[in-house]
């Protein structure tokens, strides 16, 4: 069975990232999945955006978590990219909507360390959960992943969420013991030790590496066996493994 292709922050390799419009591509990509990170603004309204603060994707000053969404979404998070398109920041409820509508699933990643703490995975908790299943399931048949590099946000939504897989995300070899029944290594770790991919499967874990855009990796995450695919070029890891 083919691996899952999931668009990094969208198709963000040609559209600005963590923008509706990225997410549509995605889909007409071909993509199985969205991924996204999610940081709450000071009136605690959970948006879709990376880093900390609005200097490198938008043309805006300031840090997420001291403005008000009404300030955020003022913005324009789109003509800093190369494709010079202008968009409007992006709410997680939005992107919900759009994953239920178009059957897509949804890898969340909760960013770590902010001065909210764990109230960013109660709060995500909270909006998915008039979505989820009863009982934890697979979770190659789950909707939504939860994500993060943080083992205290990993522990605490295991224990917040049973029926919403966790992703332990890492970068370093020595992080692999523990998380939850995905890891999500970066490819750097594949490319260096491709039996990574075996040891992780013998676990019983799923493995969703990250972040793959290059065709060489592409082909070696498909000879591994590899999960899932996280990606900013959803379409063109569609036509190496095919749809």
């Amino acid at each position: 069975m083919r691996p899952a292709v999931i668009a990094h922050r969208g198709a963000s390799f040609d559209y600005p990232e963590h923008t509706y419009d990225a997410y549509v591509a995605a889909i007409q990509d071909g993509a199985d999945g969205f991924e996204c990170d999610v940081r709450l603004t000071a009136d605690d309204v959970l948006v879709c955006w990376h880093d900390s603060d609005l200097a490198r994707t938008s043309d805006g000053v300031g840090t997420i978590s001291k403005m008000t969404w009404a300030e955020l979404s003022g913005v324009d998070a789109g003509t800093w990219h190369r494709s010079g398109r202008t968009a409007k920041p992006l709410l997680f409820t939005d992107l919900l909507e759009l994953a239920l509508e178009s059957g897509k699933t949804l890898s969340i990643e909760t960013k770590h360390p902010v001065k909210s703490g764990g109230r960013i995975e109660h709060m995500l908790a909270d909006l998915l959960a008039p979505h989820l299943p009863l009982v934890p399931i697979a979770p190659a048949a789950a909707q939504f992943r939860m994500m993060s590099f943080s083992k205290l946000a990993v522990m605490r939504w295991r224990k917040l969420v049973p029926s919403v897989p966790a992703v332990s995300l890492i970068e370093r070899t020595y992080s692999f013991k523990g998380g939850g029944p995905v890891l999500g290594p970066g490819i750097h770790l594949i490319r260096k030790d491709p039996s990574l991919v075996a040891r992780i499967h013998a676990e019983g874990r799923e493995v969703h590496v990250w972040t793959v855009d290059e065709r060489e990796d592409i082909e070696l995450c498909l000879e591994l066996g590899v999960d899932a695919i996280i990606t900013n070029k959803p379409a063109a890891v569609v036509a190496v493994i095919g749809g």
